[in-house]
Order: structure tokens, then sequence, then C-alpha cells
């Protein structure tokens, strides 16, 4: 592939039921939900699994030092797809520093390969009541050397990406590029590309992921009222807050964080709070994620159950706030 290459993530992790948990009673009666089916992986995949996380707590790192503190949602998996598409064009030294980077050590690039048509094959059916959907796309201009048909052949298979030519100088690819990602984030991302693409771009690697799910215990409108929820800077705001009083997975990991587990529909996805203790603010605590302490929680998961827990705590990296993610850390 030509060194002149651009790729963007176009990423959107859409949790619907902040918006729709409180209007009205979406509990699934338990007979109702389909059965989870596990996805399948091989011993490579699993092992790759572990490594991702690594690269995941690392890009999270960065994402929020180059944020300088402010709030940040991104999506691991978009990244990974993206440039597990671009990864099948490099070659040397530059494949190597991806494949190394996403996880990939000693295995091949036929195994990411793998792992991402795996992922789109399986990830999506896992649970019917749950709305996934993940889209590939490579948006090339025209006027340059066209992708190899070997390459073109193996995003299309292993990552179900549509290879789309364009000229670049002549058309209107920034609204088409725009026109994409808001299609397939059903209308959650508008204008993902403000600016002008310039015409001397080789191309755009773009994945687009959208989530709509709903809580397996309901929040109950009646339950939100007003609070004070105190922000990093020491400030107190009045907010809307939701409440539920459960059962749900609870555990602390000694002198560090403490985590709480919401599932979504039949439990096959998770909504994973990690709290910093008493004493530990959310810096202290992103500075001290790693990929064991993330294996750690989640295997928490699985822990002690703590009945009446109020997610409203004040001490929330995140609060429940009319349906909307704020102070996301």
């Amino acid at each position: 592939m030509n060194k002149r290459i651009s790729f963007y993530f176009a990423s959107f992790c859409m949790m619907s039921l902040f918006l729709i948990s409180c209007e009205k009673d979406n509990t699934i009666p338990e007979k109702e939900l389909i059965e989870r089916k596990d996805i399948v992986l091989t011993r490579s995949q699993m092992d790759f699994v572990q490594s991702n996380n690594q690269f995941a707590i690392d890009l999270f790192k960065k994402v929020s030092e180059n944020e300088g503190g402010k709030s940040v949602i991104i999506s691991p998996l978009s990244v990974t797809f993206a440039l597990g598409m671009v990864n099948n064009g490099a070659v040397g030294e530059t494949q190597r520093e991806i494949s190394e980077a996403l996880g990939y050590h000693d295995e091949s690039i036929d195994d990411l390969n793998s792992y991402c048509k795996t992922m789109l094959e399986q990830v999506t059916k896992i649970d019917p009541s749950t709305n996934l959907e993940i889209a590939n796309m490579a948006l090339v201009n025209k006027e340059h050397v066209p992708l190899k048909e070997e390459f073109t052949k193996t995003i299309e298979n292993y990552f179900d990406a549509n290879v789309c030519y364009k000229d670049f100088a002549k058309e209107d690819v920034h609204s088409y590029a725009n026109h994409w990602c808001e299609q397939k984030t059903h209308g959650m991302i508008k204008k993902f590309f403000t600016e002008r693409l310039s015409s001397r771009l080789y191309a755009l690697f773009l994945n687009a992921t959208y989530f709509k799910g709903i809580w397996t215990n309901k929040f109950k409108k009646g339950d939100s009222k007003k609070e004070k929820f105190s922000l990093i800077d020491g400030n107190k705001i009045t907010v809307n807050m939701m409440h539920q009083q459960d059962k749900f997975n609870y555990g602390a990991i000694g002198g560090v964080c403490s985590m709480l587990t919401l599932p979504y529909g039949n439990q096959a996805f998770r909504m994973v709070l990690v709290l910093p203790e008493v004493g530990k603010t959310v810096d202290e605590l992103r500075n001290s994620l790693s990929q064991e302490l993330w294996t750690e929680i989640v295997n928490r998961q699985a822990g002690k159950s703590m009945s009446r827990y109020h997610l409203s705590k004040q001490r929330l990296g995140l609060y429940l706030y009319e349906g909307h993610f704020q102070n996301w850390e």
C-alpha cells in the first residue's frame, strides 16, 4: 500500500437503555430472554483477548492524557478492527509494530484476521435482546494506485468491509463519509468529519460500532430524584439521579478500587463500574489500571452479591443523569 495513508475511527457505543429505561418498564421477563450463546474462541484468540485488554487500557490512558482530564468514551474494539484492516496492507516493521500494539506478538496476521472475523460473526448474536452492529469500510481515493486485489478480498472476507472508490478531488467525500457514519450509528454521529478531507489522502479506514440494549433490572422513573454530585474539582452540582435497590455482583480490589456489575438482557453483555477507593482519585485509579488488574476486576463479576447498593454513590466515576453519561472517567 502507498505510504500516504490516513485512517479514522468512527465509533459510538450507544447504550439506549439509559435513554429509555426510566420512561417505561423495559425489563424483559426471564422466561422471554433467550439463553445466551458464549463466543467460541481458540486458545490463541483467548490469549489475544488478554493482550488486547492491555492495548485498550494503554489507549484509554493515552486518550485521557491528550484530552487533559476531560471525560472520554472510546471503543478499543473499533480501533482493533480499523488497525486490523490496515495491518493487512503493511509489511515488515510496520506490520510487526501494529500487531504488537494490538496484542499479537508471536501469532501470525492470519490469527488476528480470524479473531476479528469470529467477533463479527458471533458477538452480534449472543443476546437477541441487544442490538450490536459493527461496520467497516475502506474509502479509497481512485486517483491513486488502487488497492491490491488480495488485500481487498482479505478485508472483505475477514472484516466484512465495504471497499468504496471515490475521487477525493472532485467528489464530496466529506459528506459521503459523514453520511456513512450517521447511517451506521443510527443517527447518533451526524458529523464525524468536521473538516474537508484532503484530496491527497490515499484511503480512509472506518469502523462504526452501535450498541443498543436494555437493563436486566429496570430503573423506575419514580425513583429518580435530585441530588448533589461532587465533581473532581470539589464543586457540587444538583442533578437528577436514577436509583434502584437490588442485588448486584460487587467486589473490592484491595486498596485500589471496588467494582459493580450491571447486566444487560440475558447477561451476555455487562456494564462494569470501577470506583476508586476512599482517599483515591480517579486519576490514581486510571494510572493503576493494568491488564492484570482488569482481569481481577472481571473475575470478581462472579463474586459476592451486595444488596441495597445505591447507584448514585457520590464516589462514582460516572453517574446516571437523565439518561446520559456524565463525568465518565
